[in-house]
């Protein structure tokens, strides 16, 4: 529901302060559903994580240059033959570091 747009039956959930219906505060108790569940912090913190990551993604420059080279690479019918030698050398150190990554999860 847009907490914009609000009924005079909305009520604000008691542990969050969230704004829910008049029906869904008295079926939980006055909780909203993530509250009464119990994922209202996992939600609450992979929203922290998310905006974490907008940030670094807007400010980190090599970020930005490593999301150019993935643009330029897919526009490109040569793709990473168009690349500069030393772009060409970046694009394998960032992409076996990221592999690395992915496989120590």
């Amino acid at each position: 529901m847009n907490s914009d747009i609000s009924s005079s039956d909305d009520m604000n959930c008691v542990e969050c302060g969230a704004l829910i219906l008049k029906a869904t505060f008295e079926r939980n108790e006055g909780r909203c559903a993530p509250c009464k569940l119990g994922t209202r912090k996992s939600i609450d913190a992979s929203r922290q994580r998310c905006e974490e990551q907008r940030q670094y993604e807007l400010t980190n420059p090599s970020w930005k240059f490593w999301q150019n080279l993935i643009g330029r690479l897919g526009e490109q019918n040569e793709g990473f033959n168009t690349f500069s030698d030393a772009e060409k050398q970046y694009f394998a150190v960032t992409l076996l570091g990221r592999v690395s990554e992915m496989m120590l999860v």
